[in-house]
């Protein structure tokens, strides 16, 4: 079953919105969306779920840059124990990128 989602946060003209989560073979896949509103390319570290500070992830599938103006999908696939705060977080590949995360709002 798939169950649509509109939870986003914004970080220095960077939009990571999560748009949907379903179940799959016992996993969970989030779909997201990176939306770039500078001038530069984004260029993504790491996109990844997390429950505290354990990442939780299994696999994640997303292109490595957003160019300005563009949004790109991407889907994380983790596996949260029974009870978790999840949270998506996007790390950006500079020096000191930046890292913004959004809350999975959904009873796991």
């Amino acid at each position: 079953s798939k169950l649509l989602l509109d939870a986003k946060t914004t970080g220095d003209k960077i939009v990571l919105r999560l748009e949907g989560i379903c179940r799959w073979q016992g996993l969970y896949i989030a779909r997201v969306a990176v939306s770039n509103q500078t001038g530069a390319d984004f260029f993504i570290k790491e996109l990844s779920a997390y429950a505290g500070p354990s990442i939780i992830t299994v696999k994640s599938y997303f292109r490595l840059f957003v160019e300005p103006g563009r949004t790109r999908d991407g889907h994380v696939v983790f596996d949260p124990a029974a009870g978790a705060k999840v949270k998506i977080k996007l790390k950006e590949d500079r020096e000191r990128g930046r890292v913004i995360e959004v809350p999975v709002p959904y009873p796991f």
